[in-house]
């Protein structure tokens, strides 16, 4: 898209939802501990880390789009 404010906008959003998405790993992390089986355990944490390194992802994107739109 050649209309970078509107990329920079959308960028700013996907970091906004990753900062919200942080905070809901933390939040699931507390709450895994009062699992009492491992395998469960071992399981919701393989779920919880995947969303979170999906999301940490997203943001790398998003800052690559600013830096691309800030080029234009």
């Amino acid at each position: 898209n050649s209309d970078s404010t509107k990329s920079i906008e959308l960028a700013q959003d996907t970091q906004k939802i990753e900062r919200e998405i942080d905070i809901k790993y933390r939040q699931m992390v507390m709450k895994a501990l009062e699992i009492s089986t491992t395998k469960e355990l071992l399981l919701l944490k393989d779920i919880i880390e995947g969303i979170e390194e999906m999301a940490d992802k997203c943001q790398e994107v998003s800052d690559s789009f600013i830096l691309l739109a800030l080029s234009l």
